[in-house]
């Protein structure tokens, strides 16, 4: 591929391009140029120019395992090109380069065929997939005609971009020895605690040439209440850095006690897409004591007239024993009656009276306050709710006549 100066009069093919080294002029027998999204060959010394492209045509630098490659042989002179696919792995660019052996990977091209496919497949995927080689491995179609051998552009081939299936914080409880789990997004951490941020199924754990999105390694950023920090899987996890068991895991502590536990979690692979960032955040840390219920409203019925509604919202803290609410009713500051619930439910609602049939019949000022009780934990008691005012019945007047006549 020549390239051309204007002299002032026409244009002159330049035949050759030389650069001073300090010691002495080397020939540049190639020269390239970023157009913002592959590199191009400008200057070739060759008589030919060999490209790889995608389908679409466009010459390319960046590709993924199981795409077509598209090998041009660089020119649309007619003769006899013979080519061969290699690679070459790892990021020293003095690495050698090795020959292909998938369907296609060498070849002639002749008379009006002027491109060839190729396609990667799982044993590349498997280099893509190596620390040893940093998870790098570039292509190259290289082309022969009459004793001439010219290279085309680099590719690399890398793998798609990670993206996060499902938002994991699994927690269990420390003062079981981990025995109760729970989801740590909804349900509040509590010292001792361990919270593990990722899982098997949270990123994609397998890969495959259709779906090779697979992170090879994760770097966690931990904020707390105590500290903040950084862990790698490559260290952490050195014996599979895809499957972050020590790096995803943190041990809650009475420090972060008040404040919510923030991770940043950045998956990298060799996309053009990495790395990844995702981040969790669970619910403010307790400190495990049992709470007293809140948002308590006394209402008359509206589902059972003649009685009255009882409801709070639950407690928060404790273990995992059976959770039993007491309630207490007051009329006119007086405790008058109580009863328990063990129901679940977000508000929990009671009727007073409990009975069927049986309604509020004594006028008064009615109000309420719940106690929680849990075994190893202490009784945890509310306020008081709002207040209701249960009024007699106003007076009517009923006027009879006597209408026997009038049949």
């Amino acid at each position: 591929m020549p390239i051309y100066q204007w002299d002032g009069d026409s244009w002159r093919n330049i035949n050759s391009v030389w650069q001073w080294d300090g010691d002495s002029w080397r020939q540049i027998n190639s020269g390239w140029q970023w157009d913002g999204d592959s590199w191009r060959q400008f200057f070739s010394a060759g008589s030919f120019d060999p490209e790889i492209r995608n389908t679409a045509g466009d010459v390319i630098s960046n590709s993924t395992v199981g795409t077509t490659l598209v090998g041009y042989r660089g020119s649309n002179v007619s003769g006899t090109y013979t080519f061969v696919w290699q690679y070459r792995l790892g990021t020293n660019a003095a690495n050698a380069w090795f020959s292909q052996s998938g369907s296609g990977a060498t070849g002639t091209l002749t008379g009006g065929t002027l491109t060839t496919n190729y396609v990667t497949d799982s044993s590349d995927l498997n280099i893509i997939e190596t620390a040893a080689y940093s998870y790098t491995m570039n292509m190259r179609f290289r082309v022969t005609k009459s004793s001439e051998t010219v290279n085309s552009n680099t590719v690399r081939i890398r793998k798609r971009t990670p993206n996060r299936l499902l938002n994991i914080a699994s927690g269990a409880r420390g003062y079981n020895s981990f025995a109760t789990t729970y989801n740590a997004l909804i349900d509040e951490p509590y010292p001792t605690d361990r919270i593990d941020f990722w899982s098997s199924v949270s990123w994609q754990s397998t890969t495959t040439l259709a779906n090779d999105t697979r992170p090879d390694y994760y770097i966690f950023t931990i904020a707390t209440g105590t500290s903040t920090y950084t862990r790698d899987s490559r260290t952490l996890d050195s014996a599979n850095p895809r499957t972050p068991t020590n790096a995803a895991r943190y041990t809650v502590q009475n420090g972060d006690v008040g404040e919510t536990i923030r991770v940043t979690i950045r998956a990298y692979n060799s996309s053009t897409g990495s790395p990844v960032t995702e981040t969790t955040t669970t619910p403010i840390v307790d400190d495990g004591t049992l709470k007293a219920v809140t948002n308590l409203v006394l209402s008359e019925s509206d589902s059972n007239p003649g009685k009255l509604d009882l409801r709070w919202t639950p407690s928060t803290g404790g273990n995992e024993n059976t959770l039993t609410y007491q309630w207490q009713i007051y009329r006119d500051n007086v405790f008058i009656i109580s009863g328990t619930t063990s129901s679940g439910g977000n508000p929990i609602v009671v009727f007073y009276p409990e009975a069927n049939g049986v309604y509020v019949t004594t006028t008064g000022v009615y109000k309420f306050r719940v106690v929680a009780i849990q075994s190893g934990q202490s009784n945890a008691t509310s306020g008081f709710s709002n207040n209701v005012t249960v009024s007699a019945p106003g007076t009517f007047t009923i006027s009879l006549t006597n209408r026997t006549a009038d049949l």
